[in-house]
C-alpha cells in the first residue's frame, strides 16, 4: 500500500477514533447502518475507483471493518442503476480491481482441501465415488489442506 492510501485509511480512522467500537451488521439486519450521501464517510470517499479499491485492499488488511463496509457500500452507489457494460467499462480496466479480487479469494480458500473450497464457491460435487478415489489416488493435492503461505503484500 502507498503513502496516499495509508494517509486516507489514517484520516478515516482519526475521525472515529472517539467513537464506540463498530461491530459490523449481519446479512440482513434491518439495524445495519446505511449512510446516506450526506454522510461523512460518504464524503470522504469520494474518490476515485482505482483508490477506493486500494483503500478496501488496505482495511482488509489492517482489519478494519467500519471502513471496509464504509468502502464496499460507497462502491455500491458507484455501481447502482448502472448496467453491465457500464459497470464492465468502469471496473475491468482498473489493473487492481482483478489484484484486490484475486487476494481477497486466496485468503478465501488458504489452507482448505477441495471438499471446503466446493463449499465456499457451492459448487456441485459432480464426480462419482470411483472418480474420486481416482482423484485421490493420482493426485496428491486432491483433498489435502494447503500449507500457509507467506502474505507477499506486507
Amino acid at each position: 500500500m502507498d503513502g496516499e492510501v495509508l494517509k486516507m485509511i489514517i484520516g478515516f480512522c482519526r475521525h472515529f477514533e472517539n467513537e464506540p467500537e463498530y461491530i459490523p451488521p449481519k446479512a440482513g439486519d434491518p439495524e445495519r447502518y446505511i449512510p446516506t450521501a450526506d454522510d461523512w464517510e460518504m464524503q470522504y470517499l469520494f474518490i476515485s475507483h482505482d483508490m477506493l479499491l486500494q483503500i478496501i485492499k488496505g482495511a482488509d488488511f489492517l482489519n478494519i471493518p467500519r471502513l471496509i463496509d464504509a468502502c464496499c457500500y460507497r462502491l455500491s452507489l458507484m455501481i447502482q442503476g448502472r448496467g453491465v457494460s457500464e459497470i464492465r467499462a468502469d471496473f475491468l480496466n482498473i489493473p487492481r480491481l482483478i489484484d484486490a479480487c484475486c487476494y481477497r479469494l486466496s485468503l478465501m480458500i488458504q489452507g482448505r482441501g477441495v471438499s471446503e473450497i466446493r463449499k465456499i464457491f457451492m459448487i456441485e460435487n459432480d464426480f462419482s465415488p470411483e472418480e474420486e478415489e481416482k482423484m485421490r489416488r493420482e493426485h496428491i493435492w486432491y483433498d489435502c489442506p494447503l500449507p500457509e503461505h507467506p502474505n507477499f503484500d506486507a
